[in-house]
């Protein structure tokens, strides 16, 4: 469900002629208690394998909300 969120909102952001870039936060992190690891991971997968099919979209942010999380994604993303 979780890669299924993050690949069906950058097809939305896709179809938007004017839309270039978009940022997530931490999906499911929070009240849902979803591992931060795993959700990190599926959200980083995802968006860099729905990248190279959607090459409108130039950036894509992901919005930390505390060093855990930015830790996390600085690892994936090096």
């Amino acid at each position: 469900l979780l890669e299924s969120c993050y690949r069906r909102s950058l097809e939305v952001a896709c179809g938007k002629e004017d839309v270039h870039s978009i940022a997530f936060p931490c999906i499911s992190t929070g009240v849902y208690a979803f591992p931060k690891e795993i959700a990190a991971e599926i959200a980083v997968t995802t968006v860099q394998t729905c990248l190279k099919e959607m090459p409108q979209i130039e950036k894509v942010i992901f919005a930390c909300f505390d060093p855990v999380d930015y830790t996390i994604y600085e690892a994936l993303l090096a």
